[in-house]
């Protein structure tokens, strides 16, 4: 087994060179170099006396039903927004259907359905709410607008490759685009390679600025049961939070997707036990012949999250004696400030709430918990 990494000191004032993707389009360069503040973080958050550190979490509504017929009935779902008046916007591929909640929790309407009649609503991926541009639904090759009250108003052609697609403050969209691309070897070969970007389009989705990419050698004979993905998280201000989970790293950039600062932690590996690589292994179709490979330890992280006062949370595969996944909370100057437990998968932070998915044991129904959330 690898020894852990060793325990680091919090450096306010370091910097490095980094590559960091941040031109338009239309300029060709995608690569700047920039000098960037690091604050290395250590395996415990530090006792800072000027920072809450302790969050305290209060359930205080249940949404979810295991009857199918039922309003409330949720399938697994995939994406949640809240508006500033509190009503709930849940997106479930699986019953291809966005359900709006009050704040109280009571049904309202939905969009959407099996017999919908819109073009392409089948494969929905993304959801986003703002009081300017309305509900947007993101399906796999289209983007629908919508009034509050469920009018659809516009149709939108969207991007072939686009994944995790949702609006920023400032009415942006940010998603990660993939493509696969071939890669001349010493040899002559042809070796694809499946690359990752982070992008930024308008309203009409065209790009206008990558924010970040990534690259992985690809292969169409094995599956990784835990491949390098780009993950990223929009900020209250329009900035962006992201990184890749090969290495415990998270980069922040500003409105202006100039990079302002970097994240990096030590951590402590974890082994993908026995059982989880059997549960993994099942979900792959037998017939397909198509090998499940698994690295000996977890990736540092499985997501990141933001609230809207300024946080920003690394969901790590580290359980708590309860159970519970653990995230690492930092501010936005990059202190590690916290260490939490939550049960269920983190899906939202609005005024002060957490919602989190919590699953049935087959992983097909999900209800939706929100707790109040007291920073002591």
């Amino acid at each position: 087994m690898k020894k852990p990494l060793p325990r680091a000191i919090i450096v306010s004032v370091l910097s490095i060179w980094i590559f960091v993707l941040c031109g338009t389009l239309a300029s060709k360069q995608p690569i700047t170099e920039t000098k960037l503040p690091v604050i290395v973080g250590p395996t415990e958050p530090p006792s800072l006396g000027t920072e809450k550190t302790k969050l305290l979490l209060e359930k205080d509504l249940t949404i979810g039903s295991n009857v199918v017929n039922q309003d409330d009935y949720l399938g697994l779902v995939d994406a949640l927004q809240v508006d500033n008046d509190g009503n709930i916007y849940i997106l479930s591929r699986q019953t291809q259907v966005v359900k709006i909640f009050n704040k109280n929790g009571g049904f309202l309407r939905n969009i959407g359905g099996k017999k919908s009649s819109y073009k392409g609503f089948q494969n929905l991926i993304g959801l986003g709410v703002s009081p300017e541009y309305g509900i947007l639904i993101f399906a796999r090759n289209n983007l629908y607008s919508f009034t509050v009250e469920g009018k659809l108003v516009r149709e939108t052609e969207a991007p072939q490759g686009i994944n995790d697609p949702c609006l920023d403050s400032l009415g942006n969209i940010i998603a990660v685009n993939n493509y696969t691309r071939l890669n001349k070897t010493l040899s002559g070969e042809d070796a694809p390679r499946f690359v990752l970007e982070l992008k930024k389009y308008n309203l009409d989705f065209v790009p206008y600025a990558i924010l970040a990419k990534h690259e992985r050698v690809s292969t169409s004979k094995t599956i990784n049961a835990f491949p390098e993905w780009l993950y990223f998280t929009v900020l209250k201000d329009g900035g962006i939070a992201w990184g890749v989970n090969k290495q415990y790293e998270v980069t922040i950039l500003d409105k202006d997707a100039i990079p302002i600062g970097m994240i990096r932690k030590d951590f402590n590996p974890i082994i993908i036990p026995e059982i989880e690589k059997q549960k993994i292994a099942k979900k792959v179709i037998p017939e397909s012949n198509i090998k499940v490979e698994f690295p000996e330890y977890y990736p540092p992280f499985s997501s990141i999250h933001a609230d809207d006062e300024g946080r920003i949370f690394v969901e790590t595969f580290e359980n708590s004696p309860e159970g519970m996944k653990y995230s690492d909370v930092f501010n936005l100057e990059g202190q590690y400030i916290a260490k939490i437990a939550v049960k269920g998968i983190i899906m939202c932070w609005k005024k002060s709430k957490l919602y989190a998915m919590e699953s049935d044991e087959s992983g097909g129904i999900s209800r939706i918990i929100r707790y109040k959330a007291v920073w002591e």
